[in-house]
């Protein structure tokens, strides 16, 4: 196996993640400090960024195969 197919797609998000951003405004919103429309806003944009890493994930595996067709890896 070559050291490009070696290569492991990260699975964990930056130290700051929307995760973390998301749990700090449920916690506001248990105290009262925050609304139902920043929870929802920070659950939608949490649904993108996942959709985006598999999207990214299919890319790159798509791109692998087509180099390992082209005899390249």
């Amino acid at each position: 196996m070559s050291a490009a197919m070696a290569m492991q797609i990260p699975e964990e998000a930056p130290t700051f993640s929307i995760e973390d951003f998301l749990e700090a405004e449920q916690a506001k919103f248990e105290v009262g400090a925050s609304t139902a429309f920043f929870i929802i806003q920070y659950q939608s944009l949490l649904g993108q960024a996942e959709s985006t890493v598999v999207v990214a994930k299919s890319a790159y595996l798509k791109a692998r195969a087509a180099l390992q067709r082209a005899g390249l890896q």
